[in-house]
């Protein structure tokens, strides 16, 4: 039977699994030439107070995924209840450092798993929500599945760690945004889903952030690691997608697999707000 993983037997690195990603999603497009929304940037710069907590974007690596299990085991979900069968490992390994919802993500060669609120206990495995992507199918046709607050899989924008230490153009995708606080409950127009529950907020579920020139000049020449190199390149080149949130005293962050060691000090006024 599975056993989620304690704190102490948490590996450092993820796995370095090859999945066959899509390529023609509007993560994908790069964004050098789009144009800048100047009334969602300032209304962006405005938010912030001058509070370096809610100005930081946190890099720290912690978002694990491990390869499908051979086997299916049977989750019950609430508050829907409905009843799946998910290739859970022998040994789950969640995002459970201190996450009150402890996330799983699978993926082989055909299918891409995320799991979220995943828990067992006396009536069995327990989660509040699946989500089963198709590899072979359309992204367009399964945005609404994802545990990301705008239903994009959450891999899909997310470096791994062979592509972090292979040079900054290893990674051709748009990184995943986690908002600190709240955002607009509008969606961009390709997006399908958002828990978004602001009405003011410039940031809507999808919206694509690109760091400034500025930023990108400030702090390249600061880098340390391969990994540093990676990120400020796909920001500048990809930008960023807001695809969920966090709660506000911890603040934005970025997606990052575990083993990651970004070093740069990012803050969420070094990006400006691209026109959808």
């Amino acid at each position: 039977m599975p056993r989620i993983l304690g704190q102490t037997e948490v590996p450092t690195t993820a796995p370095d699994i090859v999945v066959p990603w899509w390529t023609d999603a509007p993560w994908c497009e790069p964004v050098s030439g789009r144009p800048v929304d100047h009334s969602r940037t300032m209304g962006l710069q405005q938010l912030m107070t001058g509070d370096p907590i809610k100005d930081r974007v946190r890099t720290s690596g912690r978002t694990p995924l491990q390869p499908t299990g051979r086997t299916t085991t049977t989750v019950k979900t609430w508050p829907n209840f409905t009843v799946r069968q998910v290739p859970l490992p022998n040994l789950v390994w969640t995002n459970q450092w201190g996450n009150p919802d402890t996330q799983w993500f699978g993926a082989d060669q055909g299918s891409y798993w995320e799991v979220s609120s995943l828990r067992t206990g006396l009536l069995g495995w327990w989660a509040h929500h699946v989500a089963r992507f198709d590899l072979s199918q359309s992204w367009s046709t399964q945005l609404r599945g994802g545990v990301g607050g705008a239903g994009i899989p959450l891999w899909a924008m997310i470096p791994r760690l062979g592509q972090l230490k292979a040079g900054p153009e290893a990674f051709e995708s748009a990184l995943n945004f986690v908002v600190g606080g709240g955002y607009s409950r509008s969606t961009v127009p390709w997006v399908q889903k958002s828990d978004g529950g602001l009405t003011y907020h410039p940031l809507r579920a999808g919206e694509r952030l690109r760091l400034t020139a500025t930023a990108y000049d400030r702090l390249y020449p600061a880098t340390e690691t391969p990994d540093d190199r990676c990120v400020l390149y796909a920001l500048r080149f990809y930008g960023a997608v807001v695809n969920d949130k966090t709660a506000a005293e911890v603040g934005h962050a970025l997606r990052l697999p575990v083993g990651a060691q970004v070093t740069v000090p990012l803050q969420l006024t070094d990006f400006e707000v691209l026109v959808s």
